[in-house]
């Protein structure tokens, strides 16, 4: 867009043009409308029978811009460059070059117009920016050429594909809706149209949730694109002990509010609650949880926390110091009781003189958010109990997420990731159902167990427990009645 003061500030109808030349890393949009008040370098004529737009904007970057059925074409450059023809509903042709341009589909009241008129060039701008919203793009302020008397005459306006990510990505949301009614996704925006909150969990997600999502972990530490929303996925271990994905939402804020709307919407996806959700210490998700899955039981991820404890506490940066494996049994012990626990990490700060560590002592005072021993009563609460398990969860995703990506690059990435974890879960299925493994012992129940009820991987955890009892444990005593 470009507006011109020579006159009372008008305003010419918008073209889209890709200048590769002025963002090559983003291949930003330009939008080119002519002198205002001067005469103009091209003249512009629009069809009286050319039929209204409709205000269903539809954003795509590249050679153009789709808007719902029509599409903006590619403006000439300053160069002199030749645009592409694509077929719309509305058109705009110019001279020279007897070029036709095309505008996208919005609402009639924000669309500008040939010698539109605005008291001052803030006014253009700011009119500029709220169509650019509407149609799904964002802009930036370009050159401004000046008179002697450095009084504007000119002002460019340009459109970065950067604004069409988000309306890029949620078209293809719809269209993947479209195709499968299983496919769900909500999202929302604020009061200038930008993203803010998304959520959304294809077919197989949401029947992976169905057979895994007793326990699932909750994880909103990944800031995995350019323009820092949050990812945060929701998943869980499947029968293999591999992680799943049962969904994923991006967030612009990390407060209860907007945790609160993507539990909500999980919620909603999946119709039922799981039985444990496992998040990091952030308050903000503490609260929404409590306000909307009142019934789930919430713990902290030793994983995270264990990574603290290294962090914070100087006895673990002393290789000679014995802190890290002590603390270690007690924190991780599956044995203890809560009285037994407490007894037990009271005699380690102890010993190290750390009864006055700050920090330690917080974390004591949620240990039933976390401790394995306040745990041992709730169904499956071991599932995410083992550093290995917690650390694959976190460690998934950044094998395949760039921080410095844009929206698609990034859907792009996630989609890659999650074809990468479900070929690896259908291999898995494969070699359950087509090899059997050798028996260690000539007891039925140990066939029973491989055929009928457990997968490969749990199954070789299963045959060491029964080897381990026939082979490594002796009889003490036998009761019959009660009767030695």
């Amino acid at each position: 867009m470009e507006v011109s003061a020579t006159d009372p500030h008008s305003i010419s109808t918008p073209l889209c043009h890709e200048d590769k030349g002025i963002h090559s890393d983003d291949h930003a949009i330009r939008h080119v409308d002519c002198e205002i008040g001067s005469t103009p370098n091209s003249t512009m004529e629009v069809p009286a029978t050319d039929p209204p737009s409709t205000p269903t904007p539809i954003c795509h970057a590249g050679e153009g811009i789709q808007v719902d059925g029509d599409a903006m074409h590619n403006a000439d450059d300053e160069t002199g460059s030749t645009p592409t023809q694509i077929q719309v509903k509305v058109k705009i042709v110019i001279s020279p070059g007897n070029n036709q341009y095309y505008v996208p589909t919005c609402d009639p009241l924000l669309k500008p117009y040939v010698n539109q008129h605005f008291s001052f060039v803030e006014d253009g701008i700011e009119f500029y920016r709220r169509y650019a919203a509407s149609c799904g793009f964002d802009i930036r302020l370009g050159t401004t050429r000046r008179a002697r008397d450095l009084s504007i005459t000119n002002k460019y306006i340009y459109c970065s594909r950067e604004g069409c990510d988000a309306q890029m990505i949620l078209n293809n949301l719809f269209n993947k809706r479209e195709l499968s009614n299983a496919f769900f996704f909500e999202y929302d925006t604020d009061d200038k149209d930008h993203l803010t909150r998304l959520f959304w969990a294809d077919p197989i997600s949401r029947r992976n949730y169905a057979a895994f999502g007793d326990v699932v972990s909750f994880d909103a530490t990944y800031s995995t694109n350019r323009y820092n929303l949050i990812f945060a996925p929701f998943t869980g271990l499947d029968n293999h002990r591999r992680i799943v994905t049962f969904g994923s939402g991006l967030l612009s804020k990390e407060d209860t509010d907007s945790y609160a709307w993507l539990l909500g919407k999980f919620k909603e996806c999946m119709g039922r609650t799981p039985l444990m959700i496992i998040t990091d210490q952030d308050p903000g998700m503490k609260n929404a949880i409590e306000r909307v899955l009142p019934s789930t039981r919430h713990r902290y991820c030793m994983w995270h926390i264990d990574k603290k404890i290294t962090e914070r506490v100087p006895h673990c940066k002393n290789p000679d110091s014995s802190f890290r494996k002590k603390i270690n049994e007690v924190i991780w012990s599956d044995v203890l009781e809560p009285v037994e626990f407490e007894k037990a990490w009271g005699d380690v700060i102890t010993e190290f003189a750390l009864n006055n560590h700050i920090w330690l002592g917080k974390i004591f005072e949620v240990r039933y958010k976390w401790i394995p021993a306040y745990f041992r009563d709730d169904p499956l609460s071991g599932l995410f109990r083992t550093t290995s398990a917690s650390e694959s969860v976190n460690s998934f995703f950044d094998r395949f997420l760039n921080r410095c990506s844009n929206l698609v690059e990034f859907f792009m990435q996630y989609d890659t990731a999650l074809a990468a974890q479900r070929h690896a879960q259908d291999q898995l299925n494969s070699e359950t159902t087509i090899s059997i493994p050798t028996m260690k012992t000539p007891l039925p129940f140990e066939r029973h167990a491989l055929v009928m009820i457990y997968t490969k991987k749990i199954f070789f955890e299963v045959q060491d427990a029964i080897a381990d009892a026939c082979f490594t444990c002796r009889i003490l005593s036998i009761f019959d009645d009660g009767l030695s």
